[in-house]
């Protein structure tokens, strides 16, 4: 991905108030902050996910939800 387009994605987070950017001291390079807004979804994203688990666990049993968990961090760990 270009830095333009990094740079843009960055603004419109940023406009929509997910994160803003600021220097620890004048003359620095700005840093990205996540806002509350940012932490508010944060929190209802890993209720859903957890919700989600529970549901599927109760659908197939907590022990082969337990190995498709394990089969997708192996994935993930891949990366």
């Amino acid at each position: 991905m270009s830095r333009q387009a990094t740079n843009h994605i960055i603004g419109q987070l940023e406009a929509l108030g997910y994160l803003e950017r600021r220097a620890a001291r004048k003359g620095e390079r700005r840093r990205i902050y996540l806002t509350p807004r940012t932490w508010g979804m944060v929190k209802v994203v890993h209720a859903t996910l957890l919700e989600i688990q529970g549901e599927w666990a109760a659908d197939i049993g907590p022990d082969r939800f337990g190995d498709f968990m394990t089969t997708l961090r192996r994935f993930a760990s891949r990366g």
